[in-house]
């Protein structure tokens, strides 16, 4: 302790440092300079090794699956409401997609889940259009521009925010789609499948009016 004061190594007085904090073998004023130095390097290697072991398993802990909640089910079905969407919806299509992707959300496939809400999410907004009669407005072989487009005219009026909001969950698909070099979260299903609620009771169930 007397060496670290001397040599100006300790950024504190040493009356404020406790002694019992301290893992270094202590060491007198006379003690060999050489075995001081030695003692310190031991404690830096135990210290260096500590902190690796105990960040090891978080980690590793970036692909861990996380389970889909079987308990909880029946509140999470009331909670979006799939049922009352999908008989409102009836498109038989459209249903068979997103039973299948909640197949897969039940069974902890993320990646085929997200991909597959991606998918649900553009045959929702086409439905959408086609109750308005302004399908036409994609064009041929639409992309999700395509549809941001054609959600910005008559009669939708997609207003900024909107737009930001339904162009997020776009790219949130396409990270999964043509992007993913890691592990598919079930948080991005949850935000794709929030998104699809919130464009079926915003957008979907006015244009019914227009059908």
């Amino acid at each position: 302790m007397a060496y670290i004061s001397k040599h100006n190594l300790l950024k504190i007085t040493p009356q404020k440092v406790i002694k019992n904090s301290l893992q270094i073998i202590s060491l007198t004023e006379n003690s060999n300079e050489s075995k001081l130095i030695q003692d310190i390097k031991r404690f830096g290697k135990d210290f260096a090794k500590h902190e690796y072991n105990s960040t090891k398993s978080s980690l590793e802990s970036r692909g861990t699956i996380e389970k889909f909640p079987t308990l909880n089910k029946q509140i999470f079905v009331d909670k979006y409401h799939f049922d009352d969407m999908l008989r409102k919806i009836n498109d038989n299509q459209f249903t068979d997609e997103f039973n299948q992707c909640l197949f897969a959300y039940e069974n902890q496939k993320w990646f085929i889940c997200a991909a597959g809400f991606g998918s649900c999410l553009e045959h929702l907004m086409l439905l959408t259009l086609q109750n308005y009669g302004k399908e036409k407005q994609l064009g041929y072989n639409p992309t999700a521009s395509n549809y941001l487009k054609a959600f910005t005219k008559e009669p939708i009026n997609l207003e900024s925010r909107q737009l930001t909001y339904i162009d997020t969950l776009f790219r949130i698909r396409n990270s999964v789609d043509h992007h993913n070099s890691g592990y598919t979260q079930k948080m991005i299903c949850d935000q794709l499948m929030e998104g699809i609620t919130n464009v079926f009771n915003e957008y979907y169930v006015t244009s019914l009016s227009a059908k």
